[in-house]
Parts: C-alpha cells; sequence; structure tokens
C-alpha cells in the first residue's frame, strides 16, 4: 500500500513532460532572446511570467517575487491563456539553472531524451539559437507526418467500420427476417450461401472481433518490438512504413542538429542510439556499424541490415527511407555531411505526403 502511494505521489509530483505545442513554444522563445543575446536564466524568467499571466496564485506558487518584481510589467501587458504546466516546468528550470545547472540540464524531465541531447550539443558548440530554430521546425514536420498518417489511415479505417455494420446487419436483421418469410426448400444455392454465412457471422461474431482485437495488439506491440527476419520487408507496407517513417524522419532531424552542432557522425549517431526501441536500436546500430567501418552516411544507410556479399539480393532496412538514402548516395561523399543531410531533409520533407500516400493501405 505504501509503495503505491508513492507512485501515485510520483506521478503527481514529477516534472510533467512538455506537449509538441509547448516545447515548441519554448524552443521559439529561447531562439529569439538568444539573438538578443539575452541570458538564459532570464529568457526563461520572463517566458514564465508570460505562462502565469492574469494568475496571481500560480505567480506566488512558481516564481521569486524578485523575478515578478523585475519582468512583472511584461506579464500584465500581455493577455492570454494561462499554462500552469509550462509553468512549472519553467520555474523548476529556473530554479536548476539558479544552481548553476546548463540549461540540458534544466529541462531534463520536461522534454524528449533526443532532443535533451540536441541542446546540450548546442550549449557546448554555442550554436542555441539555431538548433532550437531547428527544433521548431523539427516539431512542426513531425506534426505535418501525424496528420498525413491520420488522413492516410481514416478512410480505409471508415470503409471497414461500415462493412463491419453492413454485414452486423445483414447476419442479425435482415436474414432472419428472410428466413421467416420464405420456406427452406425454395430457397436457392445462393441464396442458402447467404444464409449460411449469416448464421456463420452470428455465431462467431464475438471471435472474430477478439481476434481483430488480437491481431491490433499483436501489431502494435510489435511495432517498437519486433526486428526478426521478416520486419525488413514488413517496413514497406503500412501500417510499418508509417512507423519507420515517423520515426525516421525524427532521426534524420535529430542527426543533422547534432551534425551541425560540431558533433562527429559516428559520435552523433552514439548519442541517438540510447534509450531506444529495439527496433530502432538495430536501425542505428547497423548504420553506425557500417559507419565505423569507413562507409559514408548514405552507403551504411543503404547496405544497413544486408549480407556482405549480398547487397544485390537481400531487402536492406530501409531506414529512414530508400528516398533519402538514393539521394545521399547520389551527393557522394565530397560535400560537408551536415550540408548536404540538409539539402536531403528538406526534399525528402516535401515528399513526405506523397511518400506515406504510396504506402498508405490505398
Amino acid at each position: 500500500m505504501i509503495n503505491y502511494l508513492k507512485t501515485l505521489r510520483d506521478w503527481f509530483v514529477a516534472a510533467p513532460k512538455l506537449n509538441a505545442q509547448q516545447r515548441s513554444d519554448l524552443y521559439a522563445g529561447i531562439a529569439a532572446r538568444a539573438k538578443m543575446d539575452s541570458g538564459i536564466y532570464d529568457t526563461i524568467a520572463i517566458m514564465g511570467v508570460i505562462a502565469n499571466r492574469n494568475n496571481k496564485e500560480h505567480n506566488k506558487l512558481y516564481l521569486p517575487d524578485a523575478l515578478l518584481e523585475r519582468f512583472g510589467g511584461l506579464g500584465k501587458k500581455l493577455s492570454g491563456k494561462k499554462d500552469p504546466v509550462f509553468s512549472r516546468v519553467l520555474a523548476e528550470a529556473l530554479t536548476a539553472l539558479g544552481n548553476g545547472q546548463p540549461l540540458s540540464s534544466a529541462l531534463a524531465n520536461a522534454i524528449p531524451a533526443r532532443e535533451l541531447i540536441q541542446i546540450e550539443a548546442a550549449e557546448m558548440a554555442g550554436t542555441l539559437a539555431n538548433s532550437c530554430e531547428r527544433l521548431c521546425k523539427g516539431i512542426e514536420r513531425e506534426a505535418l507526418i501525424i496528420k498525413a498518417i491520420a488522413t492516410a489511415v481514416a478512410y480505409p479505417l471508415l470503409l471497414l467500420g461500415m462493412l463491419a455494420y453492413q454485414l452486423h446487419y445483414f447476419a442479425t436483421t435482415l436474414i432472419p427476417s428472410f428466413g421467416q418469410l420464405i420456406p427452406p426448400e425454395k430457397l436457392t444455392p445462393n441464396m442458402q450461401n447467404i444464409f449460411s454465412a449469416g448464421a456463420f457471422f452470428r455465431e462467431w461474431s464475438f471471435m472474430l472481433v477478439v481476434l481483430g482485437g488480437a491481431i491490433v495488439i499483436a501489431v502494435l506491440l510489435g511495432l517498437p518490438n519486433y526486428t526478426g527476419r521478416f520486419r525488413a520487408a514488413i517496413d514497406r507496407t503500412a501500417p510499418f512504413s508509417f512507423y519507420r517513417i515517423f520515426y525516421g524522419a525524427a532521426f534524420l532531424d535529430s542527426l543533422s542538429i547534432l551534425l551541425s552542432s560540431g558533433v562527429s557522425l559516428d559520435d552523433s549517431l552514439q548519442a541517438l542510439n540510447k534509450n531506444n526501441s529495439p527496433w530502432l536500436t538495430s536501425r542505428i546500430s547497423a548504420i553506425q556499424a557500417l559507419v565505423q567501418s569507413g562507409h559514408s552516411l548514405g552507403d551504411a544507410m543503404d547496405k544497413a541490415g544486408k549480407t556482405p556479399g549480398r547487397e544485390n539480393e537481400e531487402l536492406g532496412h530501409c531506414f529512414p527511407d530508400a528516398i533519402v538514402t538514393e539521394s545521399l548516395l547520389l551527393r557522394g561523399v565530397e560535400e560537408d555531411t551536415s550540408a548536404q543531410l540538409n539539402i536531403v531533409i528538406e526534399q525528402w520533407y516535401a515528399r513526405i505526403v506523397q511518400v506515406i500516400e504510396k504506402a498508405s493501405f490505398t
């Protein structure tokens, strides 16, 4: 019982994770103030006051009086909806910054690990403004991908739902009604087949629902965990292709920011290969192993998942996407890796909706 209460306490007391919109606002504010040569402590303090505007109770709870006196006028000039979650994160970050911790440590419990790595690298390289701007762009891109995936999935799911409803109506209402009107000896072979199908659906509908639910659960568990011999093939079909594209896009954005901050390719891959799902770990590890053996990034992506000497006979991981791999191979290794990767990412995102539609159920 005591452990249960401690768990509940941790849920409510632990610093909350910021959602995509909150993180985008945070990064945009840091980038804007960094260009004005504003210190990070003052930047977070000002954002905290804005997040607490029109809310004296939260001001007293989250922000020191000295900060309210210094920046309180800014909060009075602005209007909008209060955001207590954002305020709490900023207040905890202020406390950590005041104790001499860097921004990456101050936000350790509030943002995803891969973004935290990028913030840390940007702090060390002095490119915080540029990295935060690119993080904002990455969040916008993720939203675009999610929207495209939702659009691609919605139509077939709607058709499937309509089909299930029609089958249920025919099996439980329409067919039994006809059975009462037409004597069995007068049924044609086709009508007998229809009656048999309706009887089968009525008797086994519960098991069909259970089977469908089991398939959905298996797919959801398999997306991050299954790395077997057939994964390379099913990664080319929905919904596994959607999963690959989404996490591949996040991987590319993170890799690009780390490279632009001066982190080497091998160190960037190592940093991004922590606390991942088994599937993502296998994809990044395969690329990293080839990079360490002297291959370029494009060549490593192309050969990842293939047996040496049989590259033309086997399906590779196709991670993050064949378009990205082909573009990197076309550009060769003469150009700077960060610069060419940025160009490839921009070109890929311009086609991302078409890529998802091509990989969709329709």
